[in-house]
């Protein structure tokens, strides 16, 4: 729910490719949850890691210079494991840490 608050919030600021994004996976996090069949296993959904990579790229945007913000911290916000969030990082080539740093 979070992910769609934000995206609305943000809208102004998103580019057009970013409200393009937002949409599409708008769309998929809502065919999810309407799925009429709910599996025993949950689908691994490629638009739960994206929502969860551009929330984490938030947090880290509106926390920078903050000498607190590590990778843990930055995974209890967003209430994930941290291996979690370097794989997601690394499914958009990209490292927390290079991240953190303003390197990526």
């Amino acid at each position: 729910m979070s992910y769609f608050v934000n995206g609305f919030e943000t809208a102004e600021e998103l580019t057009p490719d970013a409200c393009a994004l937002f949409v599409q996976h708008s769309v998929e996090l809502l065919a999810l949850a309407l799925a009429e069949s709910p599996r025993l296993e949950p689908e691994r959904s490629v638009a739960l890691r994206d929502a969860m990579f551009v929330r984490a790229c938030r947090q880290i945007s509106l926390r920078c210079g903050d000498p607190g913000l590590w990778t843990l911290t930055i995974a209890q916000a967003l209430g994930v494991s941290t291996r979690l969030l370097q794989r997601t990082f690394a499914e958009h080539d990209k490292t927390l840490m290079a991240y953190l740093r303003g390197n990526a």
